[in-house]
């Protein structure tokens, strides 16, 4: 079509100037804008998440490249659909009811805080995991809404992964008969089982994210334990015992646990934790404390008993000595001058009268005997190893057993009760081996050194094996409890070339010097 020429008069003058000036800067405008939105059509359809536009009829205007490769639908194909084809059926009608109220609202332009757990739907039927964000904007007086979203079934599945070797960690922890707590760095509580909840009252979203320190030990443990901590974090402590220490529960009380700590590390070999297994020992510490105060009472006993019957014995060894001794000595005497006084043709009354002199005899040396058995002379008028030489002497004379002796008197000059205790160990240990052994030969040794006594008695006899050593062997429990009484220990061994060693270690400072004790157990 021809342009139609416009006339103007001759003498006319038109400026066009202006005109052609706006015509310019509306034709960049639109240049500008055009590339504006080519632009944002390029960040647009480069955008990592899909987004999609909707118009106030949830019909889609915009479905960017990534929308199409997430949802498997073509643009040209979503372009004017319903937004409810790539939501499931049954989320439909809720999601349309969702978007009408956020429109209506209008209370914000964008609802960036508003994110919404939904599954989205592809064009093969397949339903899968997003997450959402929408936002509103009006133009040329109607609303657009424009969704953000993104497929993490990845990490949808990653989490349920996660879950659920964490519940199966759960699972295992909680059937583990042991408290079993995890902390982080900061001593923070990261996870923990059902036995600990249970005795300290707690449920397990109570416990977990607080302080242990702060929270579940005593005040006064506090300090100590959390240097005990910071020494495992530092990798300057690795503790392989189990060591005691006191939680505190919901209601107050305390409960003593066992722990065994050990560190935890990621993959970089970087300490990051703790793992702490432990074992309620409450009742077994009062059990076991019971039973210690009992023992010690016992030992106490033990010691009062021994005294006793020490002293009982000087007694009735005195008596046996001092009365019984002498008025058989003076029955000696009277058969004696019986016997110097009778006819020397009463020859049956002459060999009657020696017989009673022998008998008298024997009972003199019976009752001076059994008076040294019930407490030697010789040990409280000469001392330690006289007495046990004498001992030694004896025995060697009625056993045939080859009997040797290394002690020296003067290192062994102790108070009581610790040389009656020695004595009769030595006269308990030398029985034995005399009934039951079938020894040839036995050693003695008494030595001090090092604040303690040593006293080895050593045979060639057959031996026994201390494990399997019989409930009622009270000649071994008589020894190991009269050194235990001394504060001392016994040892038991059997010698591979044959016989038996029964070691005695006693510590001796307070037995060194003689003091007015020694009245104490010739009391009675």
């Amino acid at each position: 079509m021809p342009r139609r020429r416009r006339h103007f008069p001759r003498d006319a003058v038109v400026d066009i100037s202006g005109r052609e000036a706006a015509e310019v800067a509306l034709e960049h405008s639109h240049r500008e804008l055009k590339e504006a939105g080519e632009r944002l059509d390029v960040i647009i359809q480069s955008a990592m998440d899909a987004i999609i536009t909707v118009n106030d009829r949830q019909s889609i205007v915009m479905f960017n490249a990534a929308a199409e490769k997430i949802f498997g639908c073509p643009v040209a194909e979503a372009i004017g659909a319903p937004l409810d084809r790539f939501i499931p059926e049954r989320f439909r009608a809720a999601h349309r009811g969702h978007v009408r109220h956020f429109g209506e609202t209008g209370t914000t332009t964008r609802m960036m805080g508003a994110r919404l757990a939904l599954l989205g739907l592809r064009s093969n039927g397949e339903e899968f995991p997003i997450d959402a964000s929408i936002s509103q904007v009006t133009a040329n007086g109607r609303k657009l809404y424009t969704v953000i979203l993104r497929d993490i079934t990845e990490r949808k599945r990653a989490e349920e992964e996660v879950q659920r070797e964490r519940d199966t960690l759960q699972r295992y922890l909680d059937i583990a008969g042991v408290m079993l707590v995890v902390l982080d760095s900061n001593g923070k509580v990261t996870l923990i089982n059902r036995k600990s909840c249970d005795l300290l009252g707690y449920r397990e979203e109570e416990i977990v994210g607080e302080s242990w320190f702060d929270c579940f030990l005593p005040k006064r443990e506090r300090e100590e334990s959390w240097k005990v901590f910071e020494q495992i974090l530092a990798g300057e402590l690795q503790l392989t015992e189990f060591h005691e220490n006191p939680v505190l529960t919901r209601g107050g009380a305390e409960r003593v646990i066992a722990w065994h700590n050990r560190a935890l590390t990621d993959e970089n070999g970087r300490i990051v934790g703790t793992l702490s297994s432990g074992e309620d020992i409450t009742e077994r510490r009062s059990v076991e404390e019971a039973l210690e105060r009992s023992y010690r009472e016992f030992r106490e006993l033990s010691t009062a008993m021994h005294e006793v019957r020490e002293a009982e014995r000087l007694r009735i060894a005195r008596e046996l000595h001092d009365e019984l001794a002498q008025w058989l000595t003076a029955i000696k005497m009277d058969v004696s001058w019986l016997s110097s006084r009778l006819p020397r043709q009463e020859a049956q009354l002459l060999a009657r009268v020696e017989k009673m002199k022998g008998v008298v005899d024997t009972a003199v040396a019976a009752v001076r005997r059994i008076a040294a058995d019930l407490r030697p002379v010789m040990l409280d008028d000469l001392g330690l190893v006289p007495a046990i030489e004498s001992l030694l002497h004896d025995l060697s004379q009625r056993t045939g057993i080859v009997i040797s002796l290394d002690g020296a008197a003067a290192e062994l000059d102790f108070r009581e009760p610790l040389p009656t205790a020695l004595y009769r160990i030595a006269q308990e240990a030398l029985t034995n081996v005399a009934r039951h052994a079938g020894a040839t030969e036995v050693s003695v040794t008494m030595h001090v050194g090092d604040g303690r006594l040593v006293l080895a008695v050593r045979d060639n006899g057959r031996g026994f094996d201390p494990g399997t050593m019989r409930a009622k062997s009270y000649g071994i429990l008589g020894i190991r409890e009269r050194a235990h009484t001394l504060g001392g220990t016994a040892r038991f061994e059997r010698i591979a070339e044959g016989g038996m060693l029964v070691e005695i270690v006693i510590p001796v400072a307070r037995y060194q010097g003689r003091e007015a004790t020694d009245d104490k157990s010739t009391a009675g």
